[in-house]
């Protein structure tokens, strides 16, 4: 396996990172802690925007995109982990999880697992 420089978490719905992400080229470990499938997309987000009117862009993709796609891993399965490599700059980003939640159907974003993070 890579060696990681940063552990990304998913859990039921949220995401907890070993450190701060920075810019530059990074091997991300991205663990399931939940007990339901996460993925995470890794979003840089046009000035202004926050992570939620990606996802709702996400869904119907209608007009301009307000951000555009670093990286990601799609579903993964409780206590499963894969590795992403991302290449980052200055700027505010978002993590979303698109995955839809077992018991309503509903994204997860909508659960609360949505983040902005700073990349500086």
């Amino acid at each position: 396996e890579p060696s990681a420089d940063v552990v990304m978490k998913l859990m039921d719905f949220g995401f907890e990172m070993s450190g701060p992400l920075t810019a530059g080229r990074h091997t991300i470990r991205v663990e399931n802690s939940g007990g339901q499938p996460h993925e995470v997309a890794i979003v840089r987000l046009q000035p202004g925007k926050q992570p939620m009117d990606f996802a709702a862009w996400g869904e119907k993709q209608v007009g301009p995109a307000p951000g555009a796609l670093a990286g990601g891993v799609s579903a993964i399965m409780p206590g499963a982990h894969a590795f992403v490599e991302v290449d980052l700059e200055p700027g505010e980003y978002g993590l979303i999880c698109f995955i839809p939640e077992m018991k309503d159907g509903k994204p997860h974003f909508l659960h609360g697992m949505v983040k902005q993070v700073k990349v500086t």
